[in-house]
């Protein structure tokens, strides 16, 4: 067992613990002395026997680590020679059950509440089936998962500009060795993902398919610097692949064989990294979520985002018209939206919660409101230029502390629904150019919720003549919107000077309102957008 492993062939326990990293699974007690390794991986039932065998990693779902039950399973599972039970915990396992497994010799994982025990099982099946990459992957001296480590280190090997990539082509990593690089590199590097025309010349040539399904290396030639990509699988899983570009120096036969070999090894470091990513992204999205809804503790509030405000909120969705949904990868604009929002302030928080792509992002030394637009701006474009979708942002108040950040969130919606009712060109939105708007939208809102606001002299006419009532709406919002602008507004309703004097006199007439009064003139305002078939402003 020179390599650590098992004589049985199995990976030990520690391999594939691991393998999945921290993030994932916590060690709580790794016994020293069990020489067997890791069989399968098994979901506890209390009904069935057969859930708790030997040599599988047990997990402990609905048993709470400070029941009875938690104990008792613990017992079995040492008493029948399983490798170790998994149990979710909030804090620290009780000291006692941590007692009990040593004892036993017993190993004792943990998993945060974050973690979903579907989500274990299947990267613990996934590590199981890439057994034995582990040890080979360290020694080379690559940390298992420092993605850029490796990229760095098969440049050197194979003699080439390298990128990791997932099997949706995302670029989880990039060599930076001084190889030559060509424009589909640089795109591919800056937008984190090949842009549309390149991802289609590698279907069309047969490398795409030829990644998913097959196992070799695949070449790629004609038009740019040929690239060596090899597939990185566990049990027949993809993981990702490596591209490899070539440089100053042919990419041969030679080149092929090493790429190959090294994808091989590459498996434990796409997995750890997965599963950490996975992990990371859900949490990611759960916190940026409490703390825009303003549902972080004291002690959260004080954790996160380490630099203090100003913080600004920017909310971007997709357009209607964006072509073919087909190719808008969310987690692909996500990327970009992190990019750039990371690239303004290394503390930027990003997520995709409720079909609209959200960033957080202090923007301290000053002129937050103009920074925060040219940073949406880029954002906009960074996505356009690798997507063919459109984006509409809409940007917050700029807010002092983390407790304040649900005001600049809701500020952010505010001038989204804004852009959404008045239209217009501009696709960034900041709610200080808008708020006039956004308030009488809340107004709006008001009337709905009670209807009493809409009583009075107006909803009179408009009731007692519904023949006329919109006509006597449109002229009289008409001649108010244009401050009694006579010539303004027949303009702009069509009609000649006298026909509009005629219809307001009569109007005025028939409700008698007195638009001399300020408090009667700005309440008809307000019923009069109020009273709005299309309900906007």
């Amino acid at each position: 067992m020179a390599d650590g492993r098992p004589a049985t062939g199995r990976p030990a326990l520690g391999d594939v613990i691991a393998s999945l990293g921290p993030e994932v699974l916590r060690t709580v007690h790794l016994p020293r002395g069990r020489a067997a390794g890791v069989s399968d991986v098994l979901l506890f039932d209390a009904t069935d026997p057969q859930s708790v065998r030997a040599d599988a990693i047990v997990l402990a779902l609905g048993l709470s680590a400070t029941a009875g039950d938690a104990f008792a399973l613990v017992d079995s599972a040492a008493r029948q020679g399983a490798a170790a039970v998994v149990l979710r915990m909030d804090g620290e396992l009780p000291e006692r059950l941590v007692a009990v497994a040593e004892a036993l010799e017993l190993g004792l994982l943990a998993i945060s509440p974050e973690t979903s025990w579907g989500q274990l099982y299947s990267f613990l099946r996934t590590a199981l089936a890439s057994a034995g990459t582990a040890g080979r992957a360290e020694v080379a001296g690559v940390p298992v998962g420092d993605l850029f480590a490796l990229a760095d280190a098969i440049a050197a090997a194979v003699g080439g500009a390298v990128t990791i990539e997932d099997p949706q082509w995302r670029v989880l990593a990039y060599s930076n060795l001084g190889h030559p690089i060509d424009d589909a590199r640089r795109d591919t590097i800056l937008g984190r993902m090949p842009p549309v025309p390149w991802q289609r010349r590698i279907e069309e040539t047969g490398v795409g398919r030829a990644l998913r399904f097959g196992t070799g290396v695949a070449r790629l030639e004609g038009g740019l610097a040929p690239r060596l990509a090899a597939p990185v699988r566990a049990g027949g899983e993809l993981l990702g692949s490596i591209w490899v570009a070539q440089g100053h120096e042919e990419l041969g036969a030679t080149a092929e064989d090493e790429l190959a070999r090294i994808a091989e090894r590459a498996t434990v470091h796409l997995l750890s990294h997965r599963a950490s990513d996975d992990i990371k992204r859900r949490m990611r999205g759960t916190f940026v979520r409490e703390v825009l809804e303003g549902r972080l503790g004291p002690q959260a509030e004080r954790d996160v985002v380490s630099a203090r405000g100003p913080l600004t909120v920017l909310a971007f969705q997709p357009e209607p018209q964006s072509a073919d949904p087909r190719l808008a990868n969310p987690e692909r604009i996500l990327s970009i939206v992190s990019l750039y929002s990371e690239n303004a302030h290394p503390d930027a928080m990003c997520a995709l919660i409720d079909d609209r792509f959200w960033a957080l992002v202090p923007l301290p030394g000053g002129n937050e409101d103009e920074r925060s637009i040219e940073l949406a701006e880029k954002i906009i474009r960074g996505v356009e230029s690798v997507t063919p979708v459109r984006l509409s942002a809409g940007i917050g108040v700029s807010v002092a502390t983390v407790a304040e950040v649900p005001r600049s969130r809701r500020a952010a919606e505010q001038a989204l629904r804004v852009r959404a009712q008045r239209g217009g060109h501009a696709r960034v939105v900041h709610i200080g150019h808008v708020r006039a708007h956004a308030v009488l939208l809340d107004l709006l809102d008001l009337a709905s919720e009670h209807p009493g606001l809409r009583e009075g002299r107006l909803g009179d006419l408009l009731a007692a003549d519904p023949d006329h009532a919109a006509q006597h709406r449109e002229t009289l919002r008409a001649y108010l919107d244009c401050s009694g602008n006579v010539a303004k507004a027949a303009d702009r309703l069509g009609v000649h000077p006298n026909t509009l004097r005629y219809r307001v006199r009569r109007v005025l007439e028939l409700s008698r309102l007195d638009l001399d009064d300020p408090d009667e003139r700005l309440i008809t305002e307000l019923q009069l957008r109020m009273a709005s078939p299309a309900g906007g402003p």
